[in-house]
């Protein structure tokens, strides 16, 4: 199958019914080559900040932007989401809009700073995201571990979260999935939904959004 092609009947289905859908594929961004972490996120947010100018052109609402991805783009989907308007992850761009309304994470990694205490996740930030993302070790350098852990940016201002995870995923422990979701579910003040995919018992859990708080600027009078 032509992958070029094959989003195109997808997006005029999702557009016909007034779901417009943009995606910027890894050529269309700058390059980086073996750039080490936080570069990924900060083309996340320029790509953002790019459909939220230009949504409108295709029919789009740019005041309701959701952000998905699996693994790696599970991460970024959930970090965008989290760090809305974050200037240490938007140089040059520092008052461009990169909030979003909703994520959708699939199997992404929550901890890069081994802050959950799973052996897995200590194991996964000393053995792969150090030596081969962040390109420095957690002992040199913890903060920008901690700044990259979804689980860690949690706030009362986290948007919508679908969270999708497979139970006997030999990857990514399942453990950041279901503890994130539930870090969420204590801090957010939006509608968090959890499915669990491959397990016994497929399992799906929500929790239905409380009183929301002002999250924007503040408004005018």
């Amino acid at each position: 199958m032509d992958h070029r092609r094959e989003g195109e009947p997808r997006g005029a289905a999702d557009a016909a019914h007034g779901l417009p859908r943009l995606g910027l594929r890894g050529d269309q961004l700058p390059p980086r080559p073996r750039a080490p972490f936080p570069a990924q996120i900060i083309d996340v947010k320029r790509a953002i900040a790019w459909i939220k100018e230009h949504v409108a052109e295709y029919g789009g609402d740019p005041d309701y932007v959701v952000v998905t991805g699996g693994s790696a783009g599970g991460h970024l989907a959930s970090l965008a989401a989290l760090t809305p308007n974050a200037p240490e992850f938007q140089p040059g761009f520092e008052d461009a809009d990169t909030s979003v309304q909703a994520a959708a994470p699939i199997y992404g990694v929550y901890d890069f700073a081994g802050a959950t205490g799973l052996r897995s996740a200590i194991a996964m930030r000393d053995r792969f995201l150090g030596p081969r993302v962040l390109l420095r070790s957690y002992d040199a350098e913890p903060e920008l571990f901690e700044a990259g852990s979804p689980i860690l940016r949690i706030n009362d201002c986290a948007p919508d979260f679908f969270v999708v995870h497979g139970a006997a995923d030999s990857l990514v422990d399942v453990g950041q999935a279901r503890l994130f979701v539930e870090a969420l579910k204590r801090r957010s003040r939006a509608h968090v939904v959890y499915a669990e995919a491959g397990a016994s018992t497929p399992s799906t859990s929500s929790t239905p959004p409380a009183r929301r708080t002002w999250c924007g600027p503040s408004p005018t009078t």
